[in-house]
């Protein structure tokens, strides 16, 4: 059974993907902030093949601590990252850009500084990040969210390089819109249609990880559902 560290495990994507990870006989450890959230994981929980760590994913050290004791660790799947409310450059707040800097560039550097090695070491794994459109198509607002995107792949790229000749790959999904309940509570009905659902994202997580998912590397994966612009 290969082990999965999960990221952001407890948000609306992350539930989906862990509960498919786990239905496909995958061992995943999930990275949570405080023990407190290992609640909303619920009744996952009941999974002996569930179980989880507590960081902040920032912390380089904390992240080191279970770099080390999952040293067995197959896959990483880093879905933990954030949105900001859409903004033009001149009306972002630099608090907002480096918010975003934060929560999507800076975890995605210190999960891949800290489990690289693993795999390399291992000589072998799987990385899945999120991407998103505004990474490779900008729209003229979501600049500070956009760039850190764009930064999050980057990283991506440059794991994939690494592991070339390592058995290690990494890919990134680019989701337009995902039908998150959060999301859901703004979108019209005729709009999440349009969507892209957090299934069909976590099945292709599953089948990166995978041994059919093998001779895929450094792609990005564009899932923008049926959106057009």
């Amino acid at each position: 059974m290969e082990k999965i560290v999960v990221t952001g495990a407890t948000g609306g994507l992350g539930k989906v993907v862990v509960e498919h990870l786990l239905n496909n006989q995958y061992k995943v450890i999930a990275i949570i902030r405080k023990q407190e959230d290992a609640a909303r994981l619920e009744p996952l929980t009941d999974n002996a093949a569930l179980s989880w760590a507590v960081a902040e994913l920032t912390d380089s050290t904390a992240v080191e601590r279970i770099a080390k004791e999952h040293h067995d660790t197959f896959g990483i799947v880093h879905l933990a990252g954030g949105f900001a409310a859409a903004e033009k450059l001149g009306s972002t707040s630099t608090d907002d850009y480096m918010r975003m800097l934060r929560i999507n560039v800076d975890t995605t550097f210190t999960v891949l500084q800290q489990f690289m090695p693993v795999l390399l070491r291992n000589q072998r794994g799987s990385i899945v990040t999120i991407g998103a459109r505004a990474a490779v198509e900008p729209n003229g607002s979501n600049a500070a969210y956009a760039a850190a995107k764009a930064a999050l792949l980057q990283l991506t790229r440059n794991a994939a390089k690494e592991g070339i000749g390592h058995g290690v790959r990494a890919n990134a999904i680019l989701p337009g819109i995902i039908r998150t309940e959060a999301n859901m509570e703004w979108g019209s009905a005729a709009q999440m249609e349009k969507w892209t659902s957090p299934a069909s994202i976590a099945a292709v997580i599953s089948f990166l990880l995978s041994e059919n998912g093998a001779g895929i590397n450094d792609t990005f994966i564009k899932m923008y559902g049926d959106l057009a612009d």
